[in-house]
């Protein structure tokens, strides 16, 4: 038999795809391997494989051959070299992580196969993550080659691990005032719960006012700031660029659990903000409403009632001036009033750390 070469373009949301059996695979003696390029996971009680790749989206570029024998080793084109063994008791096939449509045939059949899984341009598919918030219709920078042949159970080789891949602090830099800003929406959390540590409101309200410069363009730095309504947790991304005046946007995600420690941030509320009014991209006013959930747990927002006696409201006016090095600088001002005076103090830590998410993320220059 003679070798059998099949290519295809693969796209995720996972950086990566899979590879899965319609029947049970099995590493090498259950071996979990976990490398930059390949890792294999037990998922359910089941193994596979997973290539991981550089960009979060893609599109990859996925080269199959289907061997009968040994190839040769490895061109030096390619960066990334893991060799593994695998017995299945069905064919193998591409698949995307999330889901178990097959896209590809990798394996000629059942049996104990050797797999190579070859790759390059990850290092480049990262910068393209960090670079563009598109991905449709981009043209492939990472390519795989998924090398297959028969072969008996063996210990998986790392040839090579040789591309550039960025770090996880250079992919995702640490944020000033991150700690502060989720012990102060965790504590409002707790008042909206009436969780242990919550605070009893005198019902006193006051104003919080942050300022701070974010390297870049207003204009630029407009589409996030219409995004500042990730609560909680330090969500500022591209906005909405239908913005109108009376959207409302509503957060259910409030009983998001943090991996560290295992704190809620809240699970008995939601929060409701509404557009009052806007110049891009010069200033944005919001209403924003703490809401206890509805008493229906499979419709949380029908019934839901306000958490506070009336709303708050955010202002944020971006002013853009020229910087010393002659780049463009906008300075943020963040007006936030009609806050309980018990959560000033966490609000201000909150706005602290938006706004350093919105330097340390770059979205004036974006």
């Amino acid at each position: 038999m003679s070798e059998v070469r099949e290519q295809l373009e693969v796209s995720s949301g996972y950086a990566g795809f899979a590879l899965r059996g319609e029947e049970d695979i099995e590493p090498l003696a259950g071996e979990l391997i976990d490398s930059t390029l390949v890792e294999v996971v037990e998922v359910n009680g089941e193994y596979e494989v997973w290539v991981k790749a550089g960009s979060q989206w893609g599109p990859y570029d996925v080269v199959i051959e289907r061997h009968p024998s040994p190839p040769p080793p490895a061109a030096a084109e390619w960066e990334d070299v893991v060799e593994l063994s695998l017995r299945s008791g069905s064919r193998l096939a591409v698949m995307d992580i999330d889901d178990t449509d097959p896209l590809a045939r990798v394996t000629r059949g059942a049996g104990e196969i050797r797999l190579r899984v070859c790759a390059r341009g990850r290092a480049e598919g990262q910068l393209r993550d960090l670079s563009s918030d598109e991905d449709e219709g981009l043209s492939p920078v990472e390519h795989f080659l998924l090398q297959s042949w028969e072969a008996p159970m063996a210990e998986h080789v790392v040839v090579r691990l040789s591309a550039p891949l960025l770090t996880e602090d250079e992919l995702d830099p640490p944020v000033p005032g991150k700690e502060a800003g989720l012990a102060a929406t965790r504590a409002i959390g707790r008042d909206l719960d009436g969780a242990p540590g919550c605070r009893v409101l005198s019902g006193r309200t006051g104003t919080v006012t942050v300022t701070g410069t974010i390297t870049g363009t207003r204009r630029r730095l407009f589409r996030a700031v219409d995004a500042v309504t990730g609560w909680p947790g330090g969500y500022m991304g591209w906005g909405d660029s239908d913005l109108v005046v009376g959207a409302a946007y509503t957060w259910k995600g409030l009983d998001r659990v943090e991996e560290d420690d295992g704190d809620r941030f809240t699970g008995e509320g939601h929060l409701t903000q509404t557009v009052l009014e806007f110049r891009s991209p010069a200033y944005l006013v919001q209403s924003w409403v703490w809401m206890n959930n509805g008493p229906d747990p499979d419709a949380l927002l029908e019934g839901a009632t306000p958490f506070l006696p009336g709303p708050t409201s955010v202002r944020i006016d971006l002013t853009e001036h020229t910087a010393d090095d002659g780049g463009r600088q906008t300075r943020v001002d963040v007006r936030h009033d009609g806050l309980p005076e018990e959560w000033l103090d966490d609000m201000s830590a909150y706005w602290h750390w938006m706004l350093a998410i919105g330097e340390a993320r770059g979205f004036g220059v974006r």
